[in-house]
């Protein structure tokens, strides 16, 4: 009796193999993540059909300079915009190659645009400063305060300038490939120091008939320039002046004011002055 065992083993064995041998190969891919702005990373899937169990090579190339892969399932970054064709050849020395050519389109990022508002300018050291952001388009900031602190990268921060001074203050707004700047001056003023208007009333001549002569010794601290009122419709702008009082019949009492001035400030001392009559 013969065996039929051998003969299903062959049989198997010949069905096996034919399953396992490929037609004409068919290339074939996708991407996910196409069609977005520089830098994009982009992951391609091999989909080609008729490969069976056999060993292909797989050659990538991207077109975007000399850039390849032999990855079967490959990711990509394209750094600039532009329409790239990619192809997908795949082969075996065997059964041969094909290939399939896709379209990948990356746009360029939308420009960013600096800009930003200023609170709490021009106040005395040290001094805090809030910044708004009002930047578009942007992902990212570097803010540049102009006295030699660190960089901050806060998208709307506040900052403390400590000493009097300008300051420029520079906006970089970012996104991945491109920037943009905003320039803006702070001013810090210096810590005014407290204006005091002060003086003394110093007889000078009183000798005379028919007037009496007063020195004016100004004690003011901190101004610039002075304005004296003298209650007899007489104003003088010097800083210690001498000043005639007319005598007559009877006592006659003077109101005399020192206006002390610096800058937009000004502090005023009154003080009463009574001339002897003849």
């Amino acid at each position: 009796m013969i065996s039929k065992i051998p003969f299903i083993l062959i049989a198997l064995v010949t069905a096996a193999c034919s399953m396992q041998e490929p037609g004409a190969p068919k290339a074939d891919f996708e991407t996910s993540g196409g069609d977005c702005q520089a830098p994009c990373q982009i992951k391609f899937k091999d989909l080609s059909i008729n490969k069976g169990v056999y060993n292909w090579k797989y050659d990538w190339a991207f077109k975007d300079s000399t850039s390849f892969s032999s990855e079967q399932d490959p990711v990509f970054t394209f750094v600039k915009a532009g329409k790239y064709q990619v192809v997908l050849t795949i082969s075996n020395a065997k059964y041969g190659s094909d290939s399939a050519e896709k379209t990948i389109t990356i746009t360029a990022p939308i420009a960013p645009v600096a800009e930003f508002n200023v609170t709490g300018n021009n106040c005395q050291a040290p001094c805090e400063i809030s910044f708004t952001n009002l930047s578009t388009n942007a992902k990212t900031f570097k803010w540049e305060f102009g006295d030699s602190s660190a960089v901050n990268t806060e998208q709307s921060p506040k900052h403390t300038f400590n000493k009097a001074g300008a300051y420029k203050v520079i906006l970089t707004a970012l996104n991945e490939t491109v920037s943009d700047t905003a320039v803006k001056i702070v001013t810090i003023l210096a810590v005014s120091k407290a204006l005091e208007a002060d003086f003394d009333i110093v007889p000078k001549d009183t000798t005379r008939a028919d007037s009496t002569i007063y020195s004016f010794i100004n004690k003011s601290k901190n101004a610039t320039s002075y304005l004296w009122d003298f209650g007899d419709k007489t104003q003088i702008a010097t800083a210690s002046p001498t000043h005639a009082f007319p005598r007559t019949a009877k006592d006659v009492t003077y109101t005399i004011s020192l206006s002390a001035i610096s800058g937009s400030q000004v502090n005023k001392k009154t003080k009463t002055l009574t001339v002897k009559k003849k």
